[in-house]
C-alpha cells in the first residue's frame, strides 16, 4: 500500500492559480514573476502536482486524436483511389470507433479540469466558497494520482 502523503502546498490559492496558468501554456518564468513565487517552488509544484501529465492530457485526449483521425480519413478519401486506400481507411475507422468508447485518465483529467473551470466561473452565483473549491481540487488531484499509479502498475504488469 502506498503511504506517501498527498502533496499539500502552503498557499493553495497561488498553487491553483499557477496550475491553471501552466495548463494554459504560460511559461514557468512568467508564472513565477506574476505570482511572486520562486522558480524552485514552481518547479516543485509542477512535479508534485503532475502538471506536465495534465498538460499532456490535452494533447493526447481522445477528442484531439479523434479530430486528427478524421482529418486523416478525409485526406485518404480525397485521394480518390478507393482500392489502394481501402485498408488504410478501414484501419482509421476502427481507431475512430475505439476512441469513441474508451475513457482514459486523460478523459478524467479533462473532465475534472473543465468542471473546475466551470466551478470557478460560476462560484459567486452558486455561493461556492474558495475553501470548498480548494478542497475539491485537492481531492481530484489525489484521485488522478491514484488513476495514474494504477495505470503505471498495469503497464508494469503487462511488461513483466
Amino acid at each position: 500500500m502506498n503511504t506517501k502523503k498527498p502533496f499539500a502546498p502552503k498557499d493553495p490559492a497561488k498553487y491553483d492559480h499557477a496550475k491553471r496558468l501552466y495548463l494554459d501554456k504560460v511559461p514557468l518564468r512568467e508564472i513565477a514573476e506574476r505570482l511572486g513565487i520562486t522558480p524552485q517552488t514552481l518547479t516543485k509544484w509542477k512535479k508534485e502536482g503532475a502538471w506536465q501529465e495534465s498538460r499532456n492530457a490535452s494533447l493526447l485526449s481522445p477528442k484531439t486524436l479523434y479530430n486528427k483521425l478524421l482529418k486523416q480519413l478525409d485526406a485518404l478519401i480525397e485521394q480518390g483511389e478507393p482500392i489502394s486506400t481501402a485498408d488504410a481507411i478501414s484501419k482509421v475507422c476502427k481507431q475512430i470507433k475505439s476512441l469513441q468508447k474508451e475513457a482514459t485518465v486523460d478523459d478524467v483529467i479533462l473532465a475534472l479540469t473543465g468542471f473546475g473551470d466551470w466551478l470557478v466561473a460560476e462560484g459567486k452565483r452558486l455561493k461556492t466558497s474558495r475553501e470548498f473549491v480548494q478542497e475539491l481540487t485537492r481531492l481530484q488531484d489525489i484521485y488522478i494520482h491514484q488513476l495514474i499509479e494504477r495505470d503505471n502498475l498495469l503497464t508494469q504488469q503487462a511488461d513483466d
